[in-house]
């Protein structure tokens, strides 16, 4: 079980991972381009997302299942993980955050 975490490069590793899941890479809006923005969906589980946490994982599987799975996770140094943050809402302010330099 792979939990996206935002901003530490999760979209190349659930496109390798695509190929052994149930999980669909879905372009839900006009800004999302099937490679590098995109969502992940299950018909399976309508309520777990591209970066749904272990919690919610835990409340969607039955006990066994979820203790049996392997569970991983990325992270990224912060300081990366938040300049990555910045320029992404600073650089494409399409996706509807308003930033400000106040806020890192």
């Amino acid at each position: 079980m792979f939990i996206h975490i935002l901003k530490t490069a999760g979209n190349s590793i659930q496109n390798v991972l695509k190929y052994y899941s149930e999980d669909k890479i879905v372009c839900l809006n006009s800004l999302q381009d099937g490679v590098e923005r995109f969502e992940v969906r299950n018909k399976n589980f309508p309520n777990i997302h591209k970066h749904s946490s272990l919690l919610d994982y835990y409340q969607v599987l039955s006990p066994d299942i979820f203790h049996s799975l392997y569970k991983f996770a990325v992270i990224r140094n912060p300081w990366e993980r938040n300049h990555s943050f910045f320029f992404r809402h600073i650089v494409k302010p399409k996706l509807g955050i308003e930033t400000s330099l106040l806020i890192y």
